[in-house]
């Protein structure tokens, strides 16, 4: 008997995506091919270094979920690719967005260190913060605070 090279044939995802398109009822069967296809495109080698791989994978199939009722089977039969390009579409955009988030961070790390080296206001039990915040408090306040 010949083995399949093919995981998922475009021709059963097509029919579960218009038994979806038709019931609006999302099969266990359609699930499971779209974390099929999430998965096996994120074992590709540019994904291999990535310690978020299985967030990336549920992202992809949530926004596979999220889009997979914009399909049109008369434009086109091959459910296969559509699914595709939105798994990498939403891997592209996974990536995207956590080196915002990795930027951010680094950012204020930075500025924290920045800001506790310029203070030196450190007491054996912790930081003095009444020196911690002269530096943080404006004229106005200074003004307000002082007695008439």
């Amino acid at each position: 008997m010949k083995q399949n090279r093919h995981y998922i044939r475009n021709a059963d995802l097509l029919r579960e995506v218009i038994r979806y398109k038709e019931t609006e009822v999302f099969s266990e069967e359609l699930g499971g091919m779209l974390l099929t296809i999430a998965r096996n495109y994120a074992s590709k080698g540019s994904y291999s270094g990535y310690t978020w791989v299985p967030d990336m994978v549920s992202e992809a199939v949530l926004t596979c979920v999220k889009y997979l009722k914009n399909f049109n089977p008369e434009k086109s039969t091959n459910a296969f690719a559509y699914v595709t390009q939105i798994c990498k579409n939403s891997f592209k955009a996974f990536i995207k967005d956590q080196h915002k988030h990795k930027d951010i961070k680094d950012l204020c790390y930075k500025s924290y260190t920045k800001f506790i080296e310029s203070q030196k206001a450190y007491t054996l039990s912790g930081i003095n913060y009444e020196n911690v915040l002269d530096p943080f408090r404006s004229e106005d306040e200074e003004k307000f605070n002082k007695p008439h």
